[in-house]
Parts: structure tokens; sequence; C-alpha cells
């Protein structure tokens, strides 16, 4: 029914029981105890990253440690699934080759990826999508996995085959998508192949058939699962030393000593912006426990890391776990980064009670170098009607006293702005452009140490993305906050190339703007001292 067979496999090596997922055991962990289960037949999965695209005069190079697959293959290995993770833009990171239409795509080269593929022979290979601008690769990779072997298993997850799933398996050969957060849908899915079961049991698929008008079906739906249940990062699933360049993906370290490991302390989104995938595809907010963060942080200590990029989304939704956070930063020794963006309507929303400056000396003393601040706009309108809170753009004597706080006890501040907003056919107009780059400017001058503007893009899955569809000019090669790829009443995409290349110039200055062409990544005015 499904197309799988199961084919003769090669001697299956024993599950070892990691190191690092003891602790697990003692969090009693559910799934502890499969690890020691083996499977008859060919159990191998692979997990793949594709190689990435961009275009090089436009867009920054960034890829970073793949937090999601490793979540996934964690959980397969300790179902007793023999995991491989491939990934290829960080494997490949300094291979580069120019591709059509002005673009040039790094990482590992398909063919190098086929091999690994051949050479491995899983039965079932994930492939992970989790930007628009990439499905290009992620469409060839799975060509070439069904080329190998036609009845190998290829499934599709993250946040582009969630949001643009009809497309994503008319438009491949892919047998099955996994919706938004995969840890337990695909390890279901797996077990359901493998014992040859009824599929549509396994809730949070879609695949194609004949038996739907449409050729293509979708399970029920799956809850968000609760966090603290997963075992621990089985992090010898990664080889950790490609992620330490000292340009990473929000600027520089200051030390080059030690590994550096990407961490997340809470999953999920609260906001529900029109134009973004992330509570689609992640959920609601969600903590991991302290104990169990202190217990990772401690296994990562082991291993030699010794600097940590924080990736939550909602790191300060609770302000105490926050300060919390840092202070098991700062006992164990880290030095460690922001990057996944603390909300300003947050910190100004605390700060009268004190809350707010607590927390800026808490990571001050405890390790913290960068902070990514999402400011977003001046414009109070646009907030609004995006379903962002607008006190970004009312509060700004207290939001410039904030990027002074964090300046003065050495934090560098990286800003983000976005530019382009759109509501229906009511796009932002150049004047409303202009204030929050003004705004920009201001903040550069009260301490921030760089501000990124980002052009509005509704991604394929957002309510956004229906409304502008007669406005969107550009295919999905172009799909970047980094290159507009919708025009409007107010601006072409021209002018928005424009407004965006000049904003950068006009605030951060012409020496920062040409090391970051050069570097092609985030750099600091800090950076160039």
């Amino acid at each position: 029914m499904h197309g799988y067979k199961l084919k003769e496999s090669r001697k299956i090596k024993s599950v070892e029981f990691p190191a690092k997922l003891r602790w697990a055991n003692q969090l009693k962990a559910p799934l502890y105890e499969s690890l020691c289960r083996s499977k008859k037949g060919n159990n191998r999965v692979m997990l793949i990253i594709p190689p990435y695209n961009r275009f090089p005069d436009k867009e920054m190079k960034r890829a970073s440690e793949p937090l999601g697959l490793l979540r996934i293959g964690s959980e397969l290995v300790a179902r007793g699934w023999n995991v491989k993770i491939i990934d290829a833009p960080c494997e490949g990171f300094d291979n580069e080759v120019s591709i059509n239409g002005g673009q040039v795509r790094f990482g590992l080269s398909f063919d190098e990826l086929n091999k690994k593929i051949w050479d491995f022979d899983p039965a079932f290979v994930g492939i992970s999508c989790l930007y628009t601008k990439q499905w290009r690769n992620a469409r060839r990779l799975a060509d070439i996995v069904k080329s190998v072997d036609p009845e190998r298993i290829v499934i599709l997850g993250g946040s582009h085959p969630t949001g643009d799933y009809r497309n994503s398996l008319a438009d491949s050969p892919a047998d099955y998508i996994v919706f938004g957060e995969g840890e337990l849908t695909i390890c279901e899915l797996l077990d359901a192949l493998y014992n040859k079961e009824d599929i549509d049991k396994v809730r949070g698929i879609a695949y194609r058939t004949d038996s739907e008008s449409d050729g293509i079906r979708v399970t029920k739906s799956r809850s968000f699962t609760e966090i603290n249940s997963f075992v621990l990062n089985n992090r010898t699933l990664l080889n950790s030393r490609i992620y330490n360049r000292l340009m990473h993906t929000a600027g520089s370290r200051r030390s080059s000593k030690g590994d550096m490991a990407y961490v997340m302390t809470t999953k999920g989104c609260r906001q529900s912006c029109t134009f973004c995938l992330a509570s689609l595809v992640q959920g609601g907010y969600r903590e991991y426990s302290l104990r169990r963060v202190d217990g990772e942080l401690m296994d990562l200590r082991r291993h030699g890391v010794n600097y940590i990029m924080l990736e939550d989304d909602n790191l300060i939704h609770n302000m105490g776990r926050a300060i919390a956070i840092a202070q098991l930063l700062g006992s164990h020794k880290f030095r460690w980064v922001e990057e996944g963006g603390l909300a300003l309507f947050k910190l100004l929303s605390e700060y009268k009670t004190g809350a707010t400056k607590k927390l800026i000396r808490t990571f001050a003393d405890n390790g913290c170098e960068r902070i990514y601040l999402a400011v977003e706009s001046a414009n109070v309108r646009r907030l609004s009607e995006s379903k962002k809170p607008d006190c970004n753009a009312k509060q700004r004597k207290e939001a410039f006293e904030i990027v002074e706080r964090f300046a003065e006890k050495g934090i560098s501040v990286v800003g983000g702005f976005m530019l382009g907003f759109v509501h229906g056919s009511d796009h932002e107009k150049k004047e409303e452009i202009e204030e929050t780059i003004q705004y920009a400017i201001e903040f550069m001058k009260r301490g921030m140490d760089f501000a990124n503007f980002f052009i509005v893009t509704p991604f394929p899955g957002t309510r956004d993305y229906s409304l502008q569809l007669p406005w969107i000019v550009r295919d999905y090669d172009y799909f970047s906050h980094e290159i507009p790829v919708m025009g409007g009443p107010e601006w072409t995409v021209e002018e928005m190339e424009n407004i965006y290349a000049e904003a950068r110039r006009k605030v951060n200055g012409d020496e920062l703007i040409d090391e970051i062409l050069r570097t092609r990544n985030w750099v600091c005015r800090s950076d160039l001292k």
C-alpha cells in the first residue's frame, strides 16, 4: 500500500547507551528503556539538511547547529534506530559553487551526499527544509534518494513543507510530510512503516493517496508535546567541531578557545504574527525544566564546550526563569550569546518593576556577551496589524534606556528592525519605513552595536501569504528576509531592494557594511576594534 518493502540489512551494531543520556534516566524519561531494544532488518535512518543557496551580493552566509534534527535523532536512537545526521551546509561550509540566476550553493555537493546515502544504505531518509528559499535543494535531494533506491522512504519536515505541504508533495517524490514538531511524529511514522501498521493512525502527517479527491491525505493533527518527556540531546550524532567558527550566526566570538554549542531552554512562540510560521511549526511557549537545562549544561561542559548560543524564541517570556537560566550558564563558567531574540515589549513591560534592570545585571555578571533585541518597527499601526505589541514604538525613552543599560554592562546589542509591513492591499508607506530607519539611528546613538534590517516576507502557510499572492513577483529562490519578493502600491521590489541597502549603510556606516559584505555574516561595531 505504501510502496515500502523491508530490505535485507547489513550486520547491525549493538546500540550503546551514550553517557550523556544517563542523566535522562535520572529524569525517568519514558523512552529510556527502549535504547536497549534492537530491530531486525534495516533500521538505519539518515537525517539530512541539504546544502544552502544564497545570492552572494545580497544575503549573509549563515548555517548553525541543527537542533531540530538533533532532537529527532536523539528520540530515534532512544527507540532503537541506527541514526546518522548529515548537515551538508556546515560540513561543507567552505565549498561554494556558482549556480543559475547568480546564486552560489555552499555545503557538501550532491555527489558527496549521494555517496553518503549509498554507503549508509538507510531504509528511511528524513530531509529538513526550514527555509522556503532552500526548497529547490530539498527537492533535488529527494530525487537523488529515490534514484539510488525508489523503494526507500523519503520524509520531508521543517517550516516550508509544513506551510506548503500540498505543493511539496506535488513537486517532489517524497512519500510523507511531517508537520511541525517532529520528535514523536517521525518515531511513530517509522514504527508504523516498519511494522506495516495503519499509517492513518499516525497524527500530524500528509501523504499521497488515490482515495482522496485531491490525491493527498492529511491525518488528524497532533497536539504539541510536553517537552520534558523527551530524552536529552545525543550529541554524539553531530560533529561538534564543525560549528566552532569564529564568525558565527550572531557575530564574532570574543574567545577562540573551546567548543561552541547551540542550546534551547524553551520551545515555541506565544505570538501569532501574521507573516510568521513559528507558532504553527513549534507550537505555543513551553519550558524545559531548570533541572534538565542544568543537566544539559553539565554534559556540554564535560565534552569541552565553553561557549553557548542561546536560540530560544521567547527566552524572557518568564523573566524570573530567564534570570535563573543566566545564573546556570554563569555557574558552569560559560561565555554566551543570546541569538533567538529578546522581545523589547517584554523588557518594556517589566521596566518599572525593576525586573528588566535585574535581568541586565544578571546577564552581565554571568557571561553574556551579546543579545539580539527585537525592536521591529517605529510604526504603531503596522505592529498592531501584524498582531505585535505596539509599545516598542510608543515607549521610546524607556527603549533607549534599556539599550544604554546593556551597553554600560558591556553587553553588545544587535537590534532587529523590519521594513515593508503589509496588511491586505495596505502596504507600509515609504515615509513610515523612513520613520523606522530614523528610530534605528537613534538606537545606534544610544549604544546599539549593529542595526539589522529585515524585509517583511510572508512565507507559505501564513495568513499574509494568501493575502499577498497578487503582489508576489519572485519565486521561492528569493524568499529571504534580505531580498524583497513582493511589490505593491507603495514600492516595487527594485525600490525595496534599494531602501533596504541604503538603510543598512545609513544607519551602520560604510565600514561596517563593507565588512559584512566581505565576511557574509553579522559584524558589529565592537568586532571592528
